[in-house]
């Protein structure tokens, strides 16, 4: 591929930050890669460090096989490349959209970070960036996937949820799978809880303490009576100091035959597969299909998409709109010119 090149003279740079810019325009790919992910391990949970770094050196190895090494030389022509590449791995099942979106949004982070941060990039002999933050999520944007339904349409609806719990014989995953519905934690957050993070409140609600959620964030999620009530009652049955913050002992500890743990997230998609089998229920039912589960109640309950973000641990409420859309139109009611 020939790559657009500029004169010298084309290349702009803030006075400023000129030499710190410069340098960062003509410094290796994986060296800035490697300063990227350094910077964003004080922020990230070890898993996300992991994954985020298998796709950043896998985009820098695919530009230093093209010969773009150095930071300054990514086109837009070498970033849409890119992103049709994945593209066509998609559309001919190399590749599930979860995994190519996945893997496009960890690339899309480091390259605006290089924008934001780090790099300075050719510029048009008009003085405009050849590359912008808007510019990186188009050329890089996500493919939609037709085949199957979304986690979100896969949420289980109220009947399919009273099943579910129905068949929980066990009070242990009993408590974890209804505090997992009816609070909308992640379920590496709700997986993570120790007996000190959950409290009840003097009229029965529960607080849900977690600590350090995705991206290092922490937040209380306020869940009803009826749902800290199981909860309560498990860590009774357990000897566990529900809301004492010196009982650091992990709410969900290990059955008979399972690894010293307790319930993992492997674990716990293992344990609701298993009981949406015995509850009869067609389609696949995940954990992180319970948080969806909650995001619609809560919004069909109290129509606040700001605390359905807050609760689910949101900055903002790009996510929640898929929420709001789905109660809207399920209550819709058709036109009928009778009724006028």
């Amino acid at each position: 591929m020939t790559l657009p090149t500029q004169p010298q003279k084309n290349r702009a740079v803030e006075p400023a930050h000129a030499n710190a810019r410069r340098g960062a325009f003509e410094q290796p790919i994986g060296y800035l890669a490697d300063s990227y992910l350094a910077l964003k391990a004080r922020r990230w949970r070890p898993l996300t460090c992991e994954v985020n770094r298998s796709h950043v050196l896998r985009f820098c190895e695919w530009l230093e096989e093209r010969d773009v090494g150095l930071a300054g030389r990514i086109s837009p022509a070498i970033i849409t490349a890119y992103g049709l590449e994945w593209q066509a791995a998609e559309q001919k099942h190399l590749y599930k959209a979860a995994t190519v979106n996945n893997h496009l949004n960890a690339v899309r982070g480091f390259l605006i970070w290089l924008v934001n941060e780090a790099a300075v990039f050719e510029r048009t002999p008009e003085g405009l960036p050849w590359i912008t933050e808007t510019r990186i999520r188009q050329y890089l944007a996500d493919v939609q996937d037709t085949s199957r339904p979304t986690r979100k349409q896969n949420a289980p609806s109220e009947e399919e949820m009273r099943r579910l719990l129905a068949v929980m014989s066990d009070p242990r995953d009993r408590a974890f799978f209804t505090l997992l519905a009816g609070s909308g934690l992640r379920v590496s957050e709700c997986c993570a809880l120790r007996a000190g993070d959950v409290e009840i409140r003097e009229d029965g609600a529960g607080i849900v303490h977690v600590v350090e959620g995705k991206g290092g964030k922490s937040r209380k999620v306020v869940v009803a009576g009826s749902i800290v009530g199981v909860v309560y009652a498990w860590a009774v049955s357990a000897g566990l100091r529900l809301g004492d913050p010196g009982d650091k002992r992990k709410l969900w500890p290990p059955k008979h035959g399972e690894e010293g743990r307790g319930i993992t997230r492997v674990r716990a998609y293992q344990l609701l597969a298993h009981y949406a089998k015995e509850a009869g229920i067609s389609h696949k039912v995940t954990p992180h299909n319970l948080r969806h589960f909650y995001g619609t109640e809560r919004y069909r309950a109290e129509r606040d998409p700001v605390a359905v973000a807050e609760a689910l641990g949101h900055t903002g409420l790009d996510y929640v709109q898929t929420y709001v859309k789905q109660v809207e139109a399920h209550e819709a009611k058709p036109f009928d010119p009778e009724l006028e």
